[in-house]
């Protein structure tokens, strides 16, 4: 039998849940008035009737009392008694998140492994962990190994696996690789790419006029001129010898069929992973935007564009692009990281050897790029499975360039699998983080409630799900404000944040 803590609750906060009581009601097939939605509320909330609980909220208002006092006094109440579900509190099409929040220490790593635990024990078989962050040291990876790989019966290494990502590392992450049998990239993915080009043409003290206008012609360019469904399209040829795993595999003719061909044939044979190998050496890699930028297309366009610095736009994209492609293999390779099924944890270590390097002080945000548009990582799961994403330790500008690119994601049909735990620095960094994604964020500061939020992960099966229902801070009324004006269905998420 689950528990619930009790959410904190003022009379706004009571409205959003009554409504969202009628909302999940109205899914169910049933209709109750907004006056038995606010008896439910009261009853969940540890009072006979709604008229009581209304009065007692303004008696607080007249008093000047905390509301988030009004609500603790049953934390251990036992939902069943209601005759409701935590579904009947909040929408089930709701994806819960919870931002933790504070300096680095023991006491946040502990918040995020019990969670971490959490979510595994209440999914089982069916969840999935990505765990996304930079330069985590070894005594946090290993606590996090035991947490994602306890309860498994093949151990540790046949259900984690830490990706290491680095500009001269063994994983190759190409940024513009595409579904399996999609020539061009989708909306979504091509304006990634034109951030990611203009991020690498931009000098790092300034924003050049035109970029992303050359970084756009480049991509489309780019993509047509190794397609074979283009008129004049030079497809890459397959040359037997490429990749040993393959060579086995296809009866082409070396310069006759294109890697397009083998990438078919190989997945009507239902050779999936070696289809998606094989398209790995079909699609373009960076070095081709530099024979396109000096084409008559580009220059008819761009060749009068001067930069701030003084050169032509031209000859600044050139160098900053003859740039990546040295210092940067993985921008420059086919990708070779293919992720086994049966992994259900993967940790992704974004950090880069070389701080100094031209693409050291870039590689979090270039690369939060590369994992989104890796569909292995975050794509591809069943209908049950359950995917809980967790950025830890992120730059200000990774994170939101992350909860950028998941942002499609959260409002498409896969929002249902997926769950995130952001973890920042500081309050307000986790706040910015909102605006790049439809999350409402509440956050409570006091060592006490941050005891009280740990306790509530122990003693519930439920635990996870009601942890973006525990508590409202009195200090932040704007938040609920923020979720109304700009019309969220969400109940509240969570940011716990530590002194």
């Amino acid at each position: 039998m689950s528990k619930l803590v009790l959410p904190a609750v003022d009379a706004a906060r009571a409205k959003i849940l009554a409504r969202a009581v009628q909302r999940r009601h109205q899914e169910l097939g049933t209709t109750v008035s907004l006056n038995h939605a606010y008896e439910v509320v009261a009853t969940v909330c540890g009072f006979e009737t709604w008229s009581r609980m209304k009065s007692r909220l303004h008696e607080c208002d007249v008093e000047g009392e905390e509301p988030a006092k009004l609500a603790r006094g049953n934390p251990e109440r036992v939902l069943a008694e209601s005759t409701l579900s935590f579904e009947d509190f909040v929408p089930h099409d709701v994806t819960p998140s919870v931002v933790v929040s504070g300096p680095d220490g023991a006491v946040k790593t502990k918040i995020l492994t019990e969670l971490i635990s959490k979510w595994r024990h209440n999914h089982g078989s069916q969840a999935r962990v990505r765990l996304v962050t930079k330069r985590p040291k070894p005594h946090y990876i290993e606590q996090l190994r035991g947490v994602l790989a306890s309860g498994n019966r093949g151990g540790i290494d046949a259900n984690l696996e830490v990706l290491r990502i680095r500009s001269m590392g063994r994983i190759r992450l190409n940024p513009f690789d595409t579904p399996l049998g999609e020539r061009q990239p989708n909306s979504a993915h091509r304006a990634r790419l034109v951030d990611l080009i203009s991020v690498i043409i931009n000098e790092e003290a300034w924003e050049t006029p035109g970029v992303k206008s050359l970084a756009g012609l480049l991509i489309d360019m780019a993509y047509d001129a190794v397609s074979d469904r283009t008129r004049d399209g030079k497809p890459n040829l397959f040359v037997r010898g490429t990749d040993k795993k393959i060579d086995g595999k296809v009866f082409g003719n070396d310069g006759v069929a294109t890697w397009w061909d083998v990438a078919e044939e190989l997945s009507l044979r239902g050779d999936r992973d070696l289809a998606v190998q094989a398209q790995a050496y079909a699609v373009p890699k960076l070095d081709i935007m530099m024979r396109l930028l000096r084409s008559d297309q580009v220059d008819s366009t761009f060749g009068s564009a001067m930069a701030l610095n003084g050169e032509t736009l031209v000859n600044q994209a050139a160098r900053r692009i003859a740039s990546a492609i040295r210092e940067c293999v993985s921008l420059q390779s086919p990708s070779n990281t293919t992720i086994d099924p049966n992994i259900r944890s993967i940790i992704i270590d974004l950090d880069d050897d070389d701080e100094a390097g031209f693409f050291g002080k870039l590689t979090s945000r270039i690369f939060s790029d590369l994992c989104f548009s890796f569909e292995s990582l975050f794509g591809q799961s069943t209908s049950k499975e359950r995917t809980l994403i967790v950025l830890d330790g992120l730059d200000d500008a990774s994170c939101q360039n992350f909860l950028i690119n998941i942002d499609p994601v959260l409002k498409g049909p896969e929002s249902k699998k997926l769950h995130m735990i952001a973890s920042t620095r500081s309050a307000q960094q986790a706040e910015r983080h909102s605006d790049a994604s439809s999350f409402l964020l509440h956050g409570f500061e006091s060592r006490a409630e941050v005891n009280d939020f740990r306790k509530m992960i122990e003693f519930g099966d439920d635990a996870f799900e009601n942890a973006h229902n525990f508590l409202f801070d009195p200090e932040q009324p704007q938040s609920v404000a923020l979720g109304v004006r700009r019309g969220f269905r969400t109940v509240a998420d969570g940011m716990v944040a530590i002194p």
